[in-house]
């Protein structure tokens, strides 16, 4: 993820995979997840550590509110 992602998807007509990378504030990693994912080009999220190892603990938290993003 970079920022303005939804510009870098809409250069291009290849599906795209978005890796969250480093996520310090989750909520604004969420947010700025759910507005790359509603390209057509973003087809998922790849899971890293954001999710598997969250900042609260709560990795089936983390996990559903990603799904719910998909």
């Amino acid at each position: 993820m970079v920022a303005e992602m939804e510009r870098v998807l809409a250069s291009s007509t290849l599906p795209a995979l978005l890796l969250g990378g480093e996520v310090k504030d989750a909520e604004a990693a969420f947010a700025s997840w759910g507005r790359a994912l509603k390209q057509p080009t973003a087809q998922g999220l790849v899971v890293g550590r954001s999710l598997l190892c969250p900042a609260g603990g709560d990795v089936a938290g983390a996990v559903d509110k990603a799904v719910s993003l998909l």
